[in-house]
């Protein structure tokens, strides 16, 4: 074997050791990268669903309000005239536009969560909260925090990993990881109240 031809299979060598190398490489960090693009799509979409039910949640507060506002309505109306009826007929005539635009937008945005693409959603603010479970849960439960005030936060469960409320025990504490996927509305907009969304768990021994 002549030296050039030495040479040139040398060369090749190494080129095949390289590009086998940088092959396993490319591989080793594929596989991870497209796991968690996996898992955080997984995530985003579970948000997304948590939020439609969260809005479907406070369109039927609204509606339940409104219903309310229309027989107080219906009652005044009943009750004869006086400047006191005039007064609470205006008041409750603003109460049911109020309610009845709060309804249209909350569905018109209700809408656009529907038709939205995973890849537009942004996740919203997490947190690792400690829960003392007393109860089964359910949707619209409220978590019952340790330590938890009369003031809040109160966290009502908007939906959970792999939907599986029956994984949470009664009698157990578990460290959560929350999603705060939409606000619900409150009568003192200064106290934490959302909807969110539960992504991981586990009991506390």
């Amino acid at each position: 074997m002549t030296l050039a031809r030495r040479g040139r299979r040398k060369r090749f060598t190494i080129f095949l050791v390289s590009a086998v190398t940088i092959t396993l490489i490319m591989v080793c960090t594929y596989q991870p990268l497209h796991a968690a693009a996996k898992e955080n799509r997984s995530l985003k979409k579970a948000c997304i669903r948590a939020t439609i039910y969260a809005i479907g949640q406070e369109i039927d507060l609204f509606e339940q309000r409104l219903k309310a506002v229309k027989s107080r309505s219906d009652d005044v109306d009943g009750n004869g005239g006086g400047s006191d009826s005039n007064s609470d007929t205006a008041d409750n005539s603003a109460k049911v536009s109020e309610y009845k635009q709060h309804i249209k937008e909350l569905k018109a945005e209700r809408r656009k969560y529907w038709f939205m693409k995973v890849s537009k959603y942004t996740l919203p603010q997490s947190k690792s909260v400690a829960v003392a479970v007393t109860q089964l849960y359910h949707p619209g439960s409220i978590l019952e925090l340790v330590n938890i005030t009369r003031s809040g936060p109160f966290y009502h469960l908007a939906g959970i990993k792999d939907h599986d409320y029956q994984a949470l025990k009664a009698g157990s504490i578990y460290t959560m990881t929350i999603y705060l996927v939409y606000q619900r509305d409150y009568a003192l907009p200064h106290i934490e109240n959302y909807y969110v969304y539960v992504s991981a768990f586990s009991a506390i021994p």
